[in-house]
């Protein structure tokens, strides 16, 4: 329960005619909420010196004066639900909480967005070749199982070494 609704049931729970649910929440509300307390125990004061002071007598034709001003007076439009909880979110105390969140939701995003890759770096020549070497290591060691593998890396090797000889030249 928040403070607002438990203020609209003081007057009830202080005059004894709220139901027994409503007074279990007011009494749990006024428990965790000090300025609630001090507001009913100010009521209950205030409620026990008017019940102390004489009646007095309304003039005549008292009650068809009001009647009269009530009706000429238009009820205050009901909020929506959605208004009440959107007051409630946006309380003073929350807005700090509110902007942290919100700036951790945009450090999250940015930090997840896909960025554009530079690309490997161009490889030189030798690079290409130990490539190239690993390559063949590769297929010949796939081609025939029970051929001796380093016997066959060895010409491998040998003939792209003659190969970039013959380039280099």
């Amino acid at each position: 329960m928040n403070c607002e609704t438990a203020r609209q049931l003081l007057s009830e729970y202080v005059d004894g005619t709220l139901s027994a649910r409503n007074v279990f929440r007011v009494e749990c509300h006024l428990a965790a909420c000090h300025t609630c307390a001090a507001l009913a125990h100010d009521l209950r004061r205030t409620v026990g010196a008017v019940s102390r002071l004489p009646a007095i007598a309304a003039p005549e034709g008292f009650a068809e004066r009001l009647a009269r001003r009530l009706q000429s007076v238009e009820p205050a439009p009901r909020r929506r639900a959605w208004v009440a909880s959107l007051v409630e979110v946006l309380r003073p105390r929350l807005v700090p909480a509110m902007g942290a969140l919100g700036a951790c939701a945009v450090l999250a995003a940015l930090l997840l967005l896909p960025r554009p890759s530079p690309g490997p770096p161009p490889a030189s020549e030798a690079e290409q070749q130990a490539a190239t070497h690993r390559l063949q290591s590769v297929v010949l060691s796939a081609t025939d199982p029970f051929e001796d593998l380093a016997a066959a890396n060895l010409a491998a090797h040998a003939s792209t070494a003659e190969q970039t000889a013959g380039r280099v030249q």
